[in-house]
Formats: structure tokens, C-alpha cells, sequence
């Protein structure tokens, strides 16, 4: 049966990083059976693609390649899937063998994590101007994303139901296991089953 991986993150546990190899290494996957589905538009600031499961026609385009290429393993990769990603996999896709991956951090390191990261101005702006944070301060603005991940874990287990937990493989990240990239590399490319590891 072939395998579909969801990778779904959740943030600031390194998956810009995976999906920049996945993206970079596309063409050496495919050989090896592993599809990692692009598109025009994906470039060096966002490799995610998990937009494929949120547009019909975008969805569309996926099934119609998956059906017309050879491949064992599909990947899916974008921690924008983190917390409803029940409500992202497609009918399509339930005659496949589904397996999520995701990686959890200390909620403290990922709320310090987060929050520097959220006050680089171009993030705090755009996520000012889109209503989802309010700037208070540095307290309150650590206060808000630490209630937003607290809500995404709530829908990361209510999705579990979806696939069943003998279908999700979590892993703890922290900066003792994942000290360099490539370990974190080695980590997942393992749990994929490319033969990169």
C-alpha cells in the first residue's frame, strides 16, 4: 500500500528547514519513489505545501499528478496542518496508508521561540494587520501565542481521532537531540523511509 506522510509540524520545531530539503532534493526523492508536490510560486521563503489539501482545484491538480507519476511515498509537509489536518485529508486519500509526523517542543522554549520571532517587524506587522495578535507587550503578546498553541493542541489531538494514534509518530524536539541541522535531517528523512538517513 502506498504511504502518505503529513508532516504538520507544529512551529519552530525546524519544519522550514525540512521542507527546504525536501523542496531542494525533489527531483533525487522522486527517484527514490518519494514525492514532495511543488508548484510555481514556491520559493525560498515558504516550501510548505500543505496549500494543495485547502484548494479544490489545487487538489484537483495533485490527485491528477498522483495518479499519472510513479511514486510509493507522498509528503505533505506544512505545520499550518498542525491542528486541523482532520479536516484537511481529502476522501482521496483513504485508500492510502496515512501516517502523521509531528514534532513537539517544551512549551516554554516554543513560546520564547515564538515570541522573538513574532516581534521581527515584518512578522508583527503582518500578524497586527491581520487581527490575530494584539501588540501590548512582549508579556502579552507571549500570553496571546502561548493561548493560540494551547488551542492548537486541543485540535492536534482531536485530529489524532481521525487517523488513529497508532498512525502519529511524535517526537520531542529540543536542542540537546537536534544541536545541528543535519541531525534533525537524519531524524525525519528516517521516519520517511527515503534511505537517507
Amino acid at each position: 500500500m502506498k504511504n502518505i506522510f503529513l508532516h504538520v509540524g507544529s512551529v519552530k520545531t525546524g519544519s522550514s528547514y525540512i521542507q527546504r530539503l525536501l523542496f531542494s532534493n525533489k527531483n533525487a526523492l522522486a527517484e527514490r519513489g518519494i514525492f514532495y508536490p511543488t508548484m510555481p510560486g514556491m520559493h525560498e521563503e515558504r516550501w510548505a505545501n500543505g496549500f494543495f489539501l485547502r484548494d479544490a482545484e489545487k487538489l484537483k491538480c495533485l490527485e491528477r499528478e498522483m495518479r499519472s507519476i510513479h511514486w510509493e511515498t507522498l509528503v505533505i509537509s506544512d505545520e499550518g496542518l498542525f491542528s486541523d489536518f482532520k479536516n484537511t485529508i481529502s476522501d482521496y486519500f483513504k485508500g492510502y496508508n496515512i501516517k502523521i509526523i509531528a514534532y513537539i517542543r517544551n512549551h516554554r522554549d516554543l513560546i520564547s521561540s515564538w515570541t522573538t520571532e513574532f516581534l521581527k517587524p515584518y512578522n508583527l506587522i503582518e500578524e497586527y494587520n491581520s487581527g490575530h495578535v494584539n501588540f501590548e507587550s512582549v508579556e502579552g503578546v507571549a500570553r496571546q501565542l502561548s493561548e493560540r498553541y494551547l488551542y492548537e493542541i486541543y485540535g492536534f489531538l482531536d485530529s489524532v481521532d481521525c487517523v488513529g494514534p497508532e498512525n502519529v509518530i511524535i517526537s520531542q524536539y529540543d536542542k540537546n537531540s537536534f544541536s545541528n541541522p543535519s541531525a534533525m535531517a537524519r531524524d525525519f528523512f528516517g521516519k520517511i523511509g527515503t534511505g537517507l538517513n
